[in-house]
């Protein structure tokens, strides 16, 4: 009896390796991004508190040179936040390319799994038949092959 053998074996592997990599570039691109909204976020955070800090000096009176370097502060919160709006819309998209990839390669690899499913019925047809075939001839043989004499017919 022959042993079952996926013809697609070696590029059903490949694949799987190439699913494994694709899943750890989607986890890093997904921490990036992450990384980048918590940076938004806590940038968007501060200015929000800032504001709010500034506006309770300024009701008690604020120094003009103090006032400046708050402008500037919030000038640059705001640029830091619109530096990184490219930024996170460039990290969506490659997260976006990512999963689509993986996808790409599971549906792949659903393929393989059904074409193996597909094979291995073949097989075991195969070796039903054969096993079939092997009994049939045992029996024919035992039925057809003559008597041997036995002691008292002598």
């Amino acid at each position: 009896m022959k042993k079952f053998k996926f013809s697609l074996q070696p590029v059903d592997k490949y694949k799987r390796t190439i699913e494994k990599l694709q899943m750890g570039e989607l986890r890093r691109a997904r921490a990036s991004l992450r990384e980048l909204e918590e940076h938004r976020d806590n940038l968007l955070r501060e200015l929000e508190e800032s504001g709010a800090r500034r506006a309770d000096e300024l009701e008690r009176g604020l120094p003009a040179e103090e006032f400046i370097a708050y402008d500037r502060y919030f000038r640059r919160l705001r640029e830091q936040c619109e530096d990184l709006a490219p930024k996170i819309l460039r990290a969506q998209r490659e997260v976006t390319e990512r999963e689509a990839a993986l996808i790409r390669t599971k549906n792949e690899l659903k393929a393989y799994a059904k074409l193996r499913d597909r094979e291995f019925s073949e097989w075991r047809a195969d070796v039903a038949a054969e096993e079939a075939q092997i009994i049939g001839e045992f029996v024919s043989f035992t039925v057809s092959a003559p008597e041997a004499p036995t002691a008292a017919a002598r």
